[in-house]
């Protein structure tokens, strides 16, 4: 009797940029529909999900899917959620329109 063994196929995950405050990424959206089934690893990860708070930064996130398939990596990018500082104007009804574009914070046009 003669067995041959074959590596696993490796599943294609996808990656995101997400910011700090977000509400936790459902990582199942970035799985490989060939591999619904298996268990997430990584800094941040619980189950199925992956809590963005206090990840600043690049995390690097494994799948390791149920059966033959092998581990694949993907990152998920974490951002400030950072809030444009607008500045205010006071105006009367008798003065022509307001730009509003002149209330923009400099770094978020």
């Amino acid at each position: 009797m003669i067995v041959i063994v074959t590596p696993g196929d490796v599943p294609i995950l996808a990656s995101d940029t997400i910011c700090e405050s977000d509400s936790p990424l459902d990582l199942t959206t970035l799985q490989d529909p060939v591999f619904p089934n298996g268990t997430w690893t990584g800094s941040g990860v619980s189950g199925t999900t992956f809590d963005p708070t206090g990840q600043l930064g690049t995390n690097t996130l494994t799948f390791t899917p149920d059966g033959c398939g092998s581990a694949a990596s993907t990152t998920v990018e974490v951002v400030s959620g950072a809030v444009p500082n607008l500045t205010s104007a006071t105006v009367c009804s008798t003065d022509g329109d307001l730009n509003l574009n002149s209330l923009l914070d400099p770094l978020y046009p």
